[in-house]
């Protein structure tokens, strides 16, 4: 775990992506434990830990309740609530992945913003 967090990628704006590393025994439980435990660095919001799963790769996400990690999760096609989501994705890989994490947190937070900075704008854009 601890390996995990130092590793972990921290994003402007407080979002934060780290990989479970291969040889790890119950990568989807410690996934999950290393997304809850950088909800508590300061500064992070919005964590997603992805692991590997049978033939893929899973994504644990969670956030304190600012962003909603559940649409994220359902690009990918998984599901959750909007603080604790998660997806199994057959057939990926965690590097391939990435960057398309990072882009819709991006986008999240903008979205996020955007709405909390000018409601009325903020839901023109969106909507």
């Amino acid at each position: 775990k601890a390996r995990m967090m130092v590793d972990t990628e921290m994003l402007p704006g407080g979002a934060a992506v780290s990989v479970c590393p291969s040889d790890v025994r119950d990568a989807q439980v410690v996934a999950s434990q290393v997304a809850d435990g950088l909800l508590m660095v300061e500064g992070v919001h919005m964590s997603f830990v992805l692991f590997p799963y049978e033939d893929g790769v899973g994504i644990s996400a969670r956030c304190q309740g600012d962003y909603n990690v559940h649409v994220i999760m359902e690009r990918f096609g998984g599901g959750g609530h909007q603080t604790v989501a998660g997806v199994q994705i057959k057939g990926a890989k965690a590097e391939d992945l990435i960057p398309k994490i990072i882009e819709m947190a991006k986008e999240q937070m903008k979205e996020s913003d955007s709405d909390e900075g000018n409601s009325a704008e903020g839901r023109k854009e969106v909507g």
